[in-house]
């Protein structure tokens, strides 16, 4: 469990744990109320997609979900933040997750979210 440390201007230390606090000091004569929120970091521990493979006609579309799981097991969608790269865009091009096919081909699509990556492979045909 992480502990947060304040020194207060009379020299007593206070130990936090996660939650919300308030706390009254005085600071050069004045005196100062402040209320913190202390929280565990939300950290990306796994990121993956609703489809690894996909098979598209000439001019078609296919939506991609990216899912994040945190490590306090909260998961998100997170399609819209995430970076989306095509391998080959005279093949097929990747906007917010839909993938456009643009001719014959197969190409892999990647998506990048807080330094992961997911690859989903493409086979386009006529």
């Amino acid at each position: 469990m992480m502990r947060l440390l304040f020194i207060d201007p009379h020299v007593r230390f206070v130990e936090l744990t996660y939650g919300s606090f308030s706390f009254v000091t005085v600071i050069t004569g004045k005196q100062v109320s402040m209320s913190i929120s202390v929280i565990e970091e939300r950290i990306l521990e796994l990121l993956s997609s609703n489809k690894n493979f996909v098979k598209l006609s000439v001019d078609n579309e296919q939506s991609i979900t990216l899912n994040a799981l945190y490590n306090d097991r909260t998961k998100a969608d997170v399609s819209d933040e995430a970076k989306w790269t095509s391998s080959d865009e005279g093949i097929a091009v990747v906007k917010d997750g839909v993938i456009t096919a643009i001719s014959s081909g197969e190409v892999e699509i990647i998506a990048e979210y807080q330094g992961k990556t997911v690859t989903i492979y493409v086979t386009v045909t006529k």
